[in-house]
């Protein structure tokens, strides 16, 4: 084994990114139990990434593990970022070997950091370990702490990072308020967007507009919040979203599109199989683009195939002053007029739209690819509004994040699977 360098040379403080200071706060911290409720953006991923280094380098041997919701998230969100910190550390001699299939570094005490996914619950069983990180616990299921990775962490007096935005009062508000009753071995944090000096306060500002008074709350002030009632009930991570999807050539391809310029222009790309089972394999969302732009990328992600379907938002057939025509017309000249369709409002349309998503969820035949992240928390967050008196409203949030995911999977469905006009709801 190579003579190491000290850690005193290259102390997870001084690595790049240069931690923030809530972040070098957290690093400096003992307990043994440390759950962090944060906003969106905060830099909840570095610092999982920068506390799984340090103790892998303080501790020879030592194993930890860094668990997302799921296995493809874990390896979209995380593995660049692990390699990239790990980098670093290679001229002091660090580094044993990288294992790409297993998402597993090796080092040269004989530590090892592992990415892991909830979802495979069986994979998570049997080691000891002496430090995990459940990124994004809110979403996790319960007993993937309480009844699998807490033996394996308490066997060995391992350490455990609990950190999330908040998703309600379940299970990770629970382990937040454990510091009241166990001081010596719970510590708990709260920290907002606001909190990361690299996020521009304009864009903060700017969600604020757009969102729902208590999503904005949730997702960028870390408050634990109550919502109406959810409008997917049914679905269910780590049944509908559980598989890696790959674009099938020998499948219809579809794609959903709700356009937006502030707001994301948001494209889901999909395959229908005979069996009228829909897989989404792919999303993307992006801000002030336009749409000859945004309809390049397309073949980025799946290559020299056109769409049978674009189905997309009726309002994208507004004539746009400023550059002469409409979002669909421009795509009609990209992908023919037969391929670009949509559905013109009619009372009831976001029912039907509604109802249909839901169908395909009950029947077990919408499938979702993990790194479909967006699309996966708009199906679990998109919500109704709270009742007034016994008044309940048929037509859910516009909460500025949700709505623009479900919207893109809404026109898919209307379009591909047409229906009978509804007269439940009105737009």
């Amino acid at each position: 084994m190579p003579e190491l360098a000290p850690v005193e040379q290259w102390t997870p403080l001084e690595l790049k990114p240069v931690p923030t200071p809530w972040q070098r706060l957290v690093l400096r911290d003992k307990h043994q139990f440390i759950v962090i409720c944060a906003g969106r953006r905060t830099g909840k991923t570095i610092l999982s990434l920068m506390e799984s280094v340090k103790t892998a380098t303080t501790m020879d041997g030592a194993n930890c593990w860094y668990i997302a919701p799921t296995y493809g998230m874990a390896k979209a969100i995380a593995w660049d970022e692990l390699k990239q910190i790990m980098e670093q550390l290679r001229p002091f001699g660090w580094i044993g070997k990288v294992y790409e299939s297993d998402l597993l570094i090796r080092l040269a005490n004989g530590s090892t950091i592992q990415l892991k996914g909830s979802d495979n619950e069986d994979a998570l069983r049997g080691l000891g370990l002496d430090f995990v990180v459940l990124d994004e616990y809110a979403i996790m299921r319960r007993q993937v702490w309480d009844e699998i990775l807490r033996p394996s962490v308490v066997d060995r007096k391992g350490r455990a990072l609990f950190i999330s935005t908040p998703k309600g009062y379940n299970h990770f508000h629970e382990l937040y308020g454990k510091e009241s009753s166990e001081p010596d071995k719970w510590k708990s944090y709260h920290f907002k967007t606001v909190d990361n000096p690299y996020i521009p306060k304009a864009e903060i500002e700017q969600a604020q507009r757009d969102m729902d008074a208590r999503a904005f709350r949730q997702e960028f002030e870390a408050s634990f919040e109550t919502f109406g009632g959810q409008v997917f009930p049914d679905f269910d991570r780590h049944k509908h979203a559980a598989k890696s999807l790959t674009f099938n050539a020998q499948m219809e391809y579809c794609l959903g599109m709700d356009f937006g310029w502030s707001a994301p222009t948001v494209t889901l790309f999909i395959n229908v199989d005979t069996t009228d089972n829909v897989s989404v394999f792919a999303e993307q969302g992006v801000r002030e683009t336009p749409i000859g732009v945004i309809a390049k990328k397309f073949n980025e992600i799946v290559p020299d195939k056109k769409p049978a379907l674009i189905a997309c938002d009726p309002a994208g057939d507004n004539r746009n002053e400023a550059v002469g025509t409409s979002s669909v017309n421009e795509l009609e000249s990209i992908f023919g007029y037969d391929a670009v369709r949509y559905v013109r409002n009619y009372p009831g349309i976001i029912q039907d739209g509604i109802d249909l998503i839901r169908k395909w969820i009950r029947n077990g035949k919408l499938f979702i690819d993990p790194k479909c992240i967006n699309l996966i928390q708009a199906l679990e967050m998109y919500r109704y509004p709270d009742p007034k008196g016994d008044i309940r409203s048929e037509v859910p949030l516009k909460d500025g994040v949700s709505d623009h995911w479900i919207d893109a999977l809404r026109y898919f469905f209307l379009n591909r699977f047409p229906q009978s006009k509804s007269t439940v709801g009105a737009l």
